[in-house]
């Protein structure tokens, strides 16, 4: 049985807000911000205070878009490059707060594998 999240601080339960979002979630490397899986999740939020959480959907919370799979590093930009030309309906997920500055990196190393 699937119970939704609760809100901590309102002690209510978290409402859908947005659903079957495209998570991107990244990893720092030397040179840049770079993508390395995709992820579906719905996006869960508080009524009252408005706090928000990424609630990911699937099998065991598998990607399903990754460069280390099977469909190789071309198929994977491609994917990634689909999600960012829609520019809705997708977030990052990075490894360190201090990442979400770097954004634009990720888009641009996208926009480079593609080419």
């Amino acid at each position: 049985m699937f119970l939704p999240p609760v809100c901590l601080r309102c002690q209510v339960l978290l409402e859908v807000s947005r659903k079957n979002v495209d998570v991107i979630q990244t990893k720092s490397s030397a040179k840049a911000l770079e993508p390395v899986n995709v992820y579906k999740a719905d996006v869960w939020s508080c009524p009252n205070c408005q706090v928000s959480v990424a609630m990911f959907q699937g099998f065991v919370h598998r990607p399903y878009a990754s460069e280390f799979r099977s469909g190789g590093k071309g198929k994977f930009f491609e994917t990634i490059g689909s999600i960012l030309e829609r520019k809705i309906n997708f977030l990052y997920w990075f490894e360190r707060s201090s990442d979400r500055k770097r954004v634009r990196e990720v888009e641009r190393h996208a926009e480079e594998k593609i080419q």
